[in-house]
């Protein structure tokens, strides 16, 4: 199950889902920086995980017949849809992660969840409405990229810097004050060299809430996302490793 964890300079929020029932412990994307249950699953790239999604669940509950053999039913997004059972995150395509959800009338089980594309926005908005699914697909996790704590954006899990995109750096974050694990933290900040609209490369730093592509854009949330009249939110890639370094309106 999840909840929110945190990094030196960078808050992770990954958040469970209730099941058809309820879950009170599925709670996080709150900006207190309270620390999850959470387990080594949680903290390292998966070893391996299929990276198509094969999209064959997520029917609905009230179908007739209910949810297939081989399906739970998961309260997600606010309807009741039945997704596959699994035991371990392997289970489950890249895009999706191995959720504990608990059932008020049926125990607890655990379903292959889909959480949100790497470099795209993640957690709860002020008002706690979430950002998409909330939490992050077994790639990634839901990281700051803000000292206000305002911006969180699924974000690669790392053993070294190759394994991350551009624009980013592997840096350690902690759990109770230890280092847990690594993660692609973005590198744009308060003390970037480059403001909004000013030409960039790779190695220039873009002050926060801003990439390169270019020049300094502005970072948005994810595929259809407002830009607010600047443009469309379009995913930047690195095509040095294929990895996602996030979207920018463009």
């Amino acid at each position: 199950m999840r909840s929110t964890w945190l990094l030196p300079t960078a808050l992770v929020a990954a958040v469970g889902i209730a099941g058809c029932g309820d879950d009170a412990e599925h709670g996080g994307g709150v900006q207190d920086m309270s620390v999850p249950d959470m387990t080594a699953r949680d903290l390292l790239p998966p070893v391996a995980c299929n990276p198509t999604d094969p999209m064959s669940d997520g029917t609905s509950c009230a179908a007739p017949g209910g949810c297939p053999a081989g399906t739970i039913g998961v309260n997600l997004d606010g309807a009741c849809s039945c997704f596959t059972t699994c035991t371990t995150d392997t289970e489950c395509s890249c895009n999706r992660l191995c959720d504990p959800v608990t059932l008020v009338d049926a125990g607890a089980g655990a379903a292959c969840l889909p959480g949100n594309l790497e470099g795209t926005r993640c957690g709860r908005d002020s008002n706690n409405m979430p950002f998409g699914h909330v939490f992050c697909g077994q790639l990634a996790v839901c990281v700051n990229a803000d000292p206000a704590a305002m911006f969180r954006y699924c974000s690669y899990k790392c053993e070294s810097q190759t394994d991350c995109p551009a624009q980013t750096t592997c840096q350690e974050y902690l759990v109770n004050g230890q280092v847990a694990g690594n993660v692609c933290a973005y590198n744009s900040g308060v003390n970037g060299n480059k403001d909004l609209g000013q030409t960039c490369t790779n190695i220039d730093v873009c002050k926060t809430g801003l990439l390169c592509d270019g020049v300094c854009r502005t970072q948005c949330d994810g595929p259809g996302a407002s830009c607010g009249g600047l443009g469309t939110c379009t995913r930047l890639d690195d095509p040095m490793n294929g990895k996602v370094i996030g979207y920018v309106c463009k």
